[in-house]
């Protein structure tokens, strides 16, 4: 390089530049570069937006390597110059530049990917990855309360309790993490309750054993006393000190009383107290379902259905007797989806199951 430029440099002289430009792709806020000295000499780079006669500074790297330069602007055209660091008067270089992968769809918390179908009912949304994703700006937890770093990329999902709540495990499990790609990355999972304008941490672990490069590795979140039909989010984010950018590849799973997971027949020989439902069937229905159910007193009750916001689709009196008991609920011109069942009389209501109407 012998050129010389007025640029004022953010660190380092240069007084010998070289000047590129490219423009990105529609749909991309990233672009992936490679920057090698062919004889080591240490190199500056800085990238700027704007017209020629206006640069406005967008980046800078002191001697980089292998980085990414996130937070552009789709279609627009961006301005490279690379100057030597060292007393050097020249320096030959091989620039590599690409296009970042594309931001996913769930790159905030708002945008969350649903991991259930219904309440409590875990769906596998399919491989995974941080590739293409931003700095969502929400604190770390790990350490205590931290200032997520610049250099942080996350992605978000949602699940729904069921109506019992409980506790919920979410299992993410990294894809062979490649060693020296990963060496300056942290990893991270946080779970949140509330709403997006106004997260509450519930639980944030970082796995140094993905760091390191440990193949099949796992993070492993455990979240307790979850309420009842209520949305919960969490995100799996990496960050850096550095600006080393690798994407991570990974699968999701949750599981726990609060995720069940089953539709169906369930609660076969449990100890039933007062009146409980111990089989319905078939599932999914059509327009009919069989209730077994016992009670431990003669008395007149309610059969309730109900969607999952609660409303009563059908509701029909029953004469019950002491033991075991058959009941049959009809219903027409039902929508398909998920539903609630519950027999209900002066003494309370027997534990609400569910059921899939086709």
């Amino acid at each position: 390089m012998f050129s010389t430029s007025d640029v004022t440099a953010c660190t380092g002289n240069t007084d010998d530049d070289a000047w590129f430009s490219f423009q990105l792709p529609e749909n991309h806020t990233s672009a992936l570069f490679k920057l090698q000295s062919d004889l080591g000499g240490k190199l500056g780079m800085q990238v700027f937006r704007g017209e020629c006669t206006n640069l406005i500074l967008q980046e800078c790297f002191d001697s980089p390597w292998i980085d990414d330069i996130s937070g552009l602007e789709p279609g627009q055209t961006y301005w490279i110059q690379i100057y030597t660091l060292d007393d050097r008067a020249a320096a030959d270089f091989t620039l590599s530049l690409a296009a970042g992968p594309m931001q996913p769809d769930n790159d905030d918390c708002v945008n969350a990917t649903s991991i259930t179908s219904y309440p409590g009912y875990f769906v596998d949304p399919g491989p995974q990855s941080t590739a293409g994703a931003t700095n969502s700006g929400v604190r770390l937890c790990y350490p205590f309360d931290e200032k997520t770093p610049d250099y942080a990329y996350d992605v978000w999902y949602s699940f729904v309790t069921d109506y019992t709540g409980g506790d919920a495990t979410v299992t993410i499990h990294f894809n062979d993490p490649p060693v020296n790609e990963y060496e300056y990355l942290n990893f991270h999972l946080q779970g949140f309750e509330g709403q997006c304008n106004n997260l509450t941490t519930l639980s944030c672990l970082q796995n140094d054993d993905v760091k390191s490069g440990f193949k099949d590795s796992t993070i492993v979140m455990n979240l307790y006393g979850l309420k009842p039909a209520t949305s919960y989010y969490f995100r799996v984010l990496t960050s850096s000190d550095t600006r080393n950018y690798a994407p991570v590849d990974f699968t999701v799973f949750a599981e726990g009383t609060a995720m069940e997971g089953t539709v169906g027949i369930e609660d076969h020989g449990a100890d039933h107290q007062g009146l409980e439902i111990t089989r319905y069937y078939p599932s999914p229905a059509h327009n009919v379902l069989n209730i077994d159910y016992v009670a431990d007193d003669y008395t007149r009750s309610q059969l309730y259905m109900t969607d999952l916001l609660g409303h009563v689709i059908q509701q029909k009196e029953l004469l019950t007797r002491q033991g075991e008991n058959h009941e049959t609920l009809q219903f027409d011109q039902v929508p398909s989806g998920l539903y609630i069942i519950y027999i209900e009389n002066e003494k309370g209501r027997s534990q609400p199951k569910r059921f899939v109407v086709e």
